[in-house]
């Protein structure tokens, strides 16, 4: 017999891009209704951590906020004209162990 209780957790993803013009970070989650910016890559995923909670809690019946997972996905749009040149791009600067984008 396995006495191991599962939780289950509920996994919601957050698509973030960086909006060169402005210098910003934006994550957004439509499910549950996460927008949000950062000047920094870190501090952009610990303010989506900080609201996600509640905005899951409110936009979700039922999610509980102890057992769920966001995820990460960062976005990047370039121009075909600068992809030909990708290496050779400027992107902003992140301290994050991350690759920078």
């Amino acid at each position: 017999m396995n006495d191991v209780i599962s939780v289950p957790f509920r996994r919601f993803t957050v698509t973030v891009t960086f909006e060169a013009e402005s210098g910003m970070w934006v994550a957004v989650c439509d499910e549950i209704g996460l927008v949000t910016e950062e000047s920094t890559f870190e501090a952009l995923m610990a303010r989506a951590w900080t609201i996600a909670p509640e905005l899951a809690e409110f936009n979700c019946p039922g999610v509980d906020p102890d057992n769920m997972h966001l995820l990460f996905e960062h976005e990047q749009c370039v121009r075909a004209k600068e992809a030909t040149r990708f290496g050779t791009a400027r992107f902003p600067k992140s301290n994050s162990a991350l690759p920078s984008p």
